[in-house]
């Protein structure tokens, strides 16, 4: 309204503005209001539409990835089975064994067979002298181990019974095992201590001669004499 005013001087001055040419000018007057008006809101409604505009972005394209599955492994060939055994072969028994031909014989010769083989004689005695029996052989082997206990058992005389003159004879049982003395008791006393202590240790530790072939004997019964003066 004061824009109104301003323009048309005739308002001021108290006449109408529609009347006459006065009235020509306030018809201008309003057309150029409304068509200010209309630029007015046109930019304005412009001006909140470009604001207000969203703008929707494309959609994304989606990308379909596909899954791959991994073969299963073949499982392994078997082992090809064993090769049978080889058939053994048989070889026949029955076979004929192809005789060669008997030479033709002279005119009037006759036909003499050979004459048979002799039965095998008996074996030959080995040479060399006879073996002696086992009875003598047991009785030697028998002697000789009295006389290796008898030996041994002066070697462990005791100092104190030599110095004092004590002797005696002890009877000794033992198994013979690998020229060694086993089990060994004693039987009888010499009467002394000293002396039976020495005797027993002498045959466990005495070693024996070995046994000829053919002796059995394995059990013995020996009478060992200490007496001083007799090493």
């Amino acid at each position: 309204m004061a824009l109104f005013r301003r323009m048309s001087p005739s308002v001021a001055q108290g006449v109408d503005p529609f009347a006459g040419d006065d009235a020509h000018h306030g018809l201008t007057f309003f057309i150029a209001v409304i068509a200010e008006g209309v630029i007015i809101g046109g930019a304005v409604a412009w001006y909140i539409w470009g604001r207000g505009a969203i703008t929707i972005p494309p959609p994304k394209k989606v990308q379909t990835v596909q899954l791959r599955k991994h073969p299963k492994k073949p499982p392994p060939p078997k082992p090809p089975p064993p090769p049978p055994p080889p058939k053994a072969t048989v070889k026949p028994t029955n076979v004929p064994i192809p005789l060669e031909p008997m030479p033709p014989l002279p005119y009037g010769a006759a036909f003499i067979p050979a004459p048979p083989a002799a039965p095998p004689g008996p074996p030959s005695a080995p040479v060399g002298p006879p073996a002696p029996p086992v009875a003598q052989m047991t009785a030697s082997f028998s002697s000789a181990v009295g006389e290796a206990l008898y030996l041994c058992a002066q070697g462990h005389y005791p100092p104190q019974a030599l110095m004092a003159g004590l002797g005696g004879t002890a009877t000794v049982a033992f198994v013979y095992s690998n020229q060694r003395a086993t089990h060994v008791k004693l039987r009888q006393s010499t009467g002394h201590f000293s002396l039976d202590r020495a005797i027993m240790r002498a045959v466990r530790t005495c070693p024996l001669p070995a046994a000829p072939a053919g002796v059995t004997k394995r059990s013995f019964l020996v009478q060992i004499e200490m007496k001083p003066g007799n090493g």
